[in-house]
């Protein structure tokens, strides 16, 4: 297997529409996106194999090797079970990131027999735009919001090739120097960031900055998964700032993504204060992340 590169952009984001438009969908799972899979390389040391169409990539996480669904176009049944034979010649096979609009064609394999379990800790949240854009119609949230622009003149800013370096800053000073390393569930979080800034226009990222008294205190880089979803792949603040988190949500969702539908804010990973805050804003449904057990009968 091949390491991910940025050179994979095109052939991956190609099989990975194939396949949705094949289950007559769309992705909602932010972890199914060119972004993640690249800028979490260096942690996970990901791999991938192009075979018959189909993108096939693999992580490993604590010592252990996990592989996400192959994506490509769906034609015939035996033609995917001879690329999952061929590509994972072992009896058992563990899928990874599997949405729930796939389960239903893996049912139908002959080959195979089937488990699959999810855990909500790791289901993304998925929030209505207009919600977003009305945060501040809470009373609590404007509360805040009001105290955050009262007490530290903000400046709301898109990120560009200019100022991206400043994301990092808010990510040394807020999160990097107050946490130990084992506190990036996945790996190192700056590496990853550091690689979204490196290829920020090539993949097509947006985001944006907010300076309190003309120090970087927070920023958001997102990615659109589909026309009417974007999803948040990183977010950082200053947490001692109240009202700064509203501040920069509300101002991303006004400013910045206005013509999309839905936002995928990411899993909790358990985390209960991320949990609290999440819920907090609340969401109007959570997508599920399915592992999925396919066991060779013959």
């Amino acid at each position: 297997m091949n390491p991910v590169s940025i050179a994979d952009k095109g052939i991956f984001e190609q099989c990975r529409d194939e396949f949705f438009r094949s289950l007559q969908s769309e992705n909602n799972i932010s972890d199914l996106c060119f972004c993640n899979l690249l800028t979490w390389s260096d942690s996970l040391k990901t791999r991938r194999i192009i075979a018959d169409g189909f993108y096939c990539a693999s992580v490993e996480f604590m010592g252990q090797w996990y592989h996400y669904i192959p994506l490509g176009k769906l034609d015939k049944l035996d033609t995917y079970e001879k690329l999952l034979e061929h590509i994972y010649p072992d009896k058992t096979i563990e899928l990874i990131m599997t949405p729930e609009v796939f389960l239903p064609y893996l049912k139908r394999l002959k080959n195979y027999k089937i488990s699959y379990s999810h855990d909500e800790n790791y289901s993304d949240y998925i929030y209505d735009n207009v919600s977003f854009a009305g945060l501040l119609q809470n009373k609590s949230n404007r509360y805040d919001y009001n105290h955050f622009k009262r007490n530290h003149a903000p400046v709301f800013c898109v990120v560009n090739s200019q100022n991206k370096a400043d994301c990092l800053k808010v990510m040394d000073k807020f999160w990097c120097s107050r946490r130990d390393c084992s506190n990036c569930h996945y790996g190192c979080e700056r590496k990853a960031l550091q690689n979204a800034l490196t290829h920020f226009d090539t993949l097509q990222l947006s985001g944006a900055l907010v300076y309190a008294n003309a120090e970087p205190v927070a920023f958001v880089i997102a990615k659109k998964l589909n026309p009417e979803l974007i999803a948040y792949h990183f977010m950082k603040v200053n947490s001692d700032m109240r009202g700064l988190q509203i501040y920069l949500l509300h101002s991303f969702a006004t400013e910045c993504h206005s013509g999309v539908s839905r936002i995928n804010f990411s899993e909790d990973m358990g985390i209960e204060g991320l949990r609290i805050f999440k819920q907090r804003l609340a969401p109007f449904a959570q997508v599920h992340k399915y592992n999925v057990i396919l066991t060779r009968c013959t």
